[in-house]
């Protein structure tokens, strides 16, 4: 047994926590260059586990984030300390805060407060979510000069965010105007890539809105959607030309951010940039045509993730971003002009998703006018989705329609004399599915 003033803060952990040699492992596989995921295999934890473990245990005292076995245990023996305050009970300010919000009390633009809506008590448990005086997202609306909205109503949401939408773009047209043009991906990247300094306007929670002069030094190479802003002020931006690899590893990873990793066309806003210091036109000139920098920092946006696996089915990005205008517009003609000239309007979209859709229909419609290879490719993926078990695994119940599925609601449909049938439709559904089985 170690002498009392070695013996650790906490009890002993079970198997379900990290041990001290487990993170050894950690640790040395990290300096090794091993991936989060491929850490998880070796040592059959989730690689969720793993990225947690990195990210909240790393020793932070030289300014990065460093994991060290010590200092990772030394985290989480502190963490489990018990018992442990709570933060209400801790904090006097945020148990004020959180009270006035339990007791309904909200204020409008100029600090004076007034009463929320009326609660109807029924008699049960709890009140419908609507009605819940703690409830914050109906004040919004109102405040804003929009009186028919109650949260966690759908359309009363949409209707609310239309009317703010409005007011945005009748009382701010600069923000509204811009906001529509970042959504055109290929221009904005263009204007980028020429050395054009952006206005970068962001919001972090209660620390209200900051911005920062950044200009373009990279695209991520496994999303072309995501690139980076060097900050023109930032600490080490003069170094950054000349820096190694573990430099550009820093400059995206260690706080304060020298270079940050943005959505292109999502929030935050970018803006052309005004009223520029020379000094810092001067350093954004020296980042203009990098394109040995611009690669080194891709590379170093795509590996600093390299554990997450993206979607690559259609299906799952067709929410990620809105197309550009170029594309909307070619969109429109391939509609309308005959299935022989579509596959040349689709060679001119730029979108990957809306090329896929398109010799999707090609397929189905008009399979002569595409190639044998994308034909093909095209079976191959209905007769993935329709195999079930053995093309999802454990997914299979999540697959949607499967052979198998469709098969047995089929026999189930057959004529039994418990209830009437459409035969005729009946033999269509067979036909449709047999001519769908590879």
């Amino acid at each position: 047994m170690p002498p009392t003033h070695l013996a650790p803060w906490s009890k002993q952990l079970s198997g379900r926590y990290l041990s001290f040699i487990e993170r050894e492992d950690i640790a040395l596989e990290l300096v090794k260059g091993t991936s989060i995921r491929a850490i998880a295999h070796k040592l059959g934890r989730s690689p969720s586990t793993i990225s947690r473990e990195v990210r909240r245990n790393a020793a932070t005292r030289g300014g990065s984030l460093d994991y060290r076995a010590s200092a990772a245990q030394w985290h989480a023996d502190r963490a489990a300390r018990r018992p442990r305050l709570g933060k209400l009970a801790e904090h006097e300010t945020l148990r004020k805060y959180v009270e006035e919000r339990l007791a309904g009390k909200v204020t409008d633009l100029h600090g004076v407060a007034f009463e929320g809506p009326t609660v109807a008590w029924k008699k049960r448990r709890a009140v419908h979510r609507r009605s819940r005086r703690w409830s914050m997202a109906w004040s919004l609306a109102p405040l804003n000069g929009f009186d028919d909205h109650h949260a966690h109503d759908a359309l009363g949401d949409v209707r609310a965010t239309i009317h703010i939408a409005r007011l945005i773009r009748n009382d701010a047209p600069e923000i509204w105007n811009q906001a529509i043009t970042n959504f055109n991906r290929h221009k904005l990247l263009t204007d980028l890539k020429s050395g054009t300094i952006y206005r970068l306007v962001d919001r972090f929670g209660s620390r209200g809105v900051s911005t920062q002069f950044g200009v373009y030094c990279g695209t991520n190479s496994k999303n072309e959607k995501r690139i980076g802003l060097v900050n023109l002020v930032g600490k080490g931006v003069d170094q950054l030309l000349d820096g190694d690899e573990a430099f550009i590893e820093k400059a995206i990873s260690a706080s304060p951010l020298l270079i940050r990793s943005i959505d292109i066309g999502a929030m935050p806003l970018l803006f052309p940039a005004t009223e520029i210091p020379n000094d810092l036109i001067q350093i954004a000139g020296r980042f203009r045509g990098q394109a040995d920098l611009w690669e080194r920092v891709g590379r170093k946006l795509a590996s600093r993730y390299d554990d997450t696996e993206l979607p690559t089915e259609v299906e799952d990005r067709i929410y990620e971003t809105f197309y550009t205008r170029p594309d909307q517009l070619k969109l429109g003609q391939f509609h309308k002009v005959p299935w022989a000239e579509r596959p040349a309007i689709l060679r001119q979209i730029e979108d990957d998703r809306l090329r896929e859709l398109g010799n999707r229909l090609l397929a189905i419609y008009a399979p002569d006018c595409i190639d044998a290879e994308t034909k093909s490719s095209f079976w191959r993926k209905i007769a993935k989705r329709w195999g079930g078990e053995e093309f999802y695994g454990q997914d299979a119940k999540n697959a949607g329609n499967t052979y198998t599925s469709v098969a047995k609601d089929l026999r189930e449909l057959e004529p039994s004399g418990k209830f009437p049938v459409d035969t005729a439709l009946l033999q269509e559904f067979q036909k449709f599915f047999s001519n769908r089985r590879p």
